[in-house]
């Protein structure tokens, strides 16, 4: 039973990033592989070589939804490609095979907090990404290849109909809501469908369940029906196998996330680790995340419950991506060359970056012409930096460092200057990690909503419904934006000398721009959020700010217009179950879900719509931009 298991199977996740040499991860590959061996020896089991996989690697690219604004705007996938081709020579030469990535669940929850890792609310521009990127990692769109990095795209089929905003990685995000006929097929699944006709190697499953209950339509695929059995989806027969494998064709294999047997059990909460492990693979599960035990699996097999049959075909799925990408043949790396390539790709991936940071910078206003923004003789410019906990520091002289090289005199009063510049990071109020209260949108300080139990309130039936997300009866305060105050106080200063009021806000969230699109002349977007990339985005703003690019990038999310439009109404029934719903339904990108609101909602809504209208009367739809 051992030999069939393959159990000398050598596997490991890097979460490194640049942080160590490449020279250093690949000696590590080698090691590894070399200790896998010896031990399959003494043991008389398959050897399989070492698999490393990882995250994706941030090489100074923008942050996913960045990469769509460019591309938008772009036009086309091309750049996509090349970036994806530069990092996979990287990724190979360090023994990396393998991303639990790209993630291409579409943006229809504007609350989810995993918006900014994927790409956008746009179909078919996921698909063109996604596309673009399994060519460039496996080289071509025929399969996999010696060469070639397998990529995991997640997380099937669409973790962002999420219930209200909240993430799958806890009992409050467990459900996955499909309210609007047709929106699996429409929305949901057309970036997997494209992965799958790209070949990608590897589908990853998201944590959440189907809800059986009256929050959900029935949703059919090509004709299908697709059943729902409110399991998680890695769980769950009906949509690994049935659905992905069957109906969509997918032929690679289907890897599990972390946490699937420990942590995130929604649906399976009575099982025992053995029982959980025999249904994940009974379902079509092939790879299971971290912490295999595989004296559990050879205990389903033996006990009955797990046929070997659906254990063979878990194993030669999973082998067979390996003997593909050539790693049976040599599995052994030139760990001294590692470090040349990483520096030798890396200044190329350094111009790519930068291109893509400028195409990803986009302009929703410009009133009067307020950009480009010539420094004539020293222009006074004041700037601020507002994050969720004050100023940002580091960020200030950051900025007035690039000012200041542009020819601006910076001033430290608002009354003093003749122009303003702020640059705004809204924080989340909502995470992975569970949230005492639902996403809030605006940009607001000591706002109070709403309080949740952080433990979801169980996970046991009621009529159906799991009360994941009950309120405790408390009012508690949370911020997105500190001192709000006092950046309208200095826009109104700016305004009172004759000046101009530039600000960037942070789109790590569709954020509602009621209290700040109104005191700018000209407002402009950003994707990406830390590290190199940071810094090349604060470049490609000024670079757009002083007239150096025209921009081009369009919005990846439609902006949310009010809180009316997302506003969740609470029904409490007598047996302590309740239904709560948005206005606005979970499964719908943005750009289409006006004609899914109570007409008496948007009635009331400037704009009449659920995005955002500004003073010019631009409606911030993804995929709305303006150049000079």
């Amino acid at each position: 039973m051992q030999k069939a298991i393959a159990e000398a199977w050598a596997f490991g996740v890097y979460r490194g990033g640049l942080n160590f040499d490449a020279s250093t991860v690949a000696l590590y590959n080698n090691v590894v592989t070399e200790m896998a061996e010896a031990d399959a020896a003494v043991r008389g089991v398959p050897a399989i070589p070492m698999t490393i996989l990882s995250n994706p690697i941030s090489a100074g690219f923008p942050d996913a939804p960045g990469l769509a604004a460019a591309v938008m705007g772009d036009g086309n996938y091309d750049a996509i490609r090349d970036y994806a081709e530069v990092d996979r020579q990287m990724w190979v030469a360090q023994g990396i095979n393998a991303m639990y990535g790209p993630q291409v669940d579409l943006v229809t929850d504007p609350r989810w907090p995993r918006n900014l890792e994927t790409f956008c609310e746009r179909p078919e521009v996921t698909a063109g990404i996604i596309t673009a990127l399994i060519d460039g990692y496996h080289m071509g769109t025929d399969g996999m290849k010696p060469g070639a990095v397998a990529l995991s795209v997640k997380h099937f089929p669409g973790d962002g109909a999420a219930e209200n905003g909240f993430e799958s990685h806890t009992a409050q995000g467990q459900w996955r809501l499909y309210p609007t006929e047709g929106s699996l097929e429409k929305y949901q699944l057309v970036a997997f469908q494209a992965a799958i006709d790209a070949k990608c190697g590897s589908i990853m499953p998201c944590y959440s369940r189907d809800a059986a209950d009256d929050r959900s339509a029935t949703q059919t695929y090509r004709g299908h029906e697709v059943k729902v059995n409110q399991l998680g989806s890695a769980y769950n027969y009906e949509i690994i196998t049935t659905l992905l494998r069957d109906v969509m064709g997918f032929d690679g294999y289907v890897n599990t996330d972390s946490g699937i047997v420990t942590g995130q059990t929604f649906g399976v909460e009575d099982l025992s680790m053995t029982e959980r492990y025999a249904k994940l693979i009974a379902a079509g599960s092939d790879a299971i995340g971290s912490g295999l035990r595989t004296d559990l699996v050879i205990e389903a097999v033996e006990t009955g419950i797990l046929a070997k049959e659906d254990l063979d075909r878990a194993n030669i799925n999973r082998a067979t991506c390996i003997f593909e990408q050539g790693r049976f043949d040599n599995p052994y790396l030139d760990y001294l060359k590692a470090d040349e390539v990483r520096a030798t790709n890396l200044t190329t991936a350094a111009d790519q970056a930068y291109a893509l940071h400028q195409k990803a910078v986009v302009l929703m206003k410009n009133h009067e012409n307020a950009l480009p923004l010539a420094a004539n003789a020293g222009t006074k410019l004041f700037i601020g930096s507002y994050t969720g906990s004050g100023e940002d520091e580091d960020m200030l002289a950051a900025l007035k460092e690039l000012f200041t090289a542009q020819g601006f005199e910076i001033v430290d009063k608002a009354k003093e200057a003749e122009v303003a510049y702020f640059y705004v990071q809204p924080k989340a109020t909502n995470s992975t990690n569970g949230s005492s209260s639902e996403g809030v949108l605006s940009l607001v300080e000591d706002y109070e909503v709403d309080e949740r139990e952080m433990s979801g309130g169980g996970q046991g039936f009621g009529q159906g419904v799991v009360a994941s997300q009950k309120k405790t009866g408390e009012k508690i305060e949370v911020t997105t934006v500190a001192e709000m105050k006092k950046l309208v106080k200095a826009a109104d200063a700016v305004h009172e000398n004759g000046g101009k009021v530039i600000a960037t806000v942070v789109c790590t969230s569709p954020w509602i721009l009621t209290n700040l699109e109104p005191y700018c002349d000209a407002l402009l977007a950003q994707y990406t959020t830390s590290g190199a990339s940071l810094n090349n985005a604060r470049k490609a703003q000024v670079d757009v700010i002083t007239g150096a690019f025209n921009p081009t990038g369009k919005l990846a999310v439609t902006m949310v217009s009010s809180e009316d439009v997302i506003a969740l109404t609470y029904t409490e029934n007598e047996d302590g179950t309740y239904l709560e719903t948005c206005a606005a339904p979970n499964d719908v990108p943005g750009y289409d879900k006006d004609q899914y609101i109570d007409p008496a909602i948007l009635a009331n809504v400037k704009g009449g719509s659920y995005a955002y209208q500004d003073a010019d009367g631009n409606y911030y739809f993804s995929g709305f931009g303006l150049s000079y």
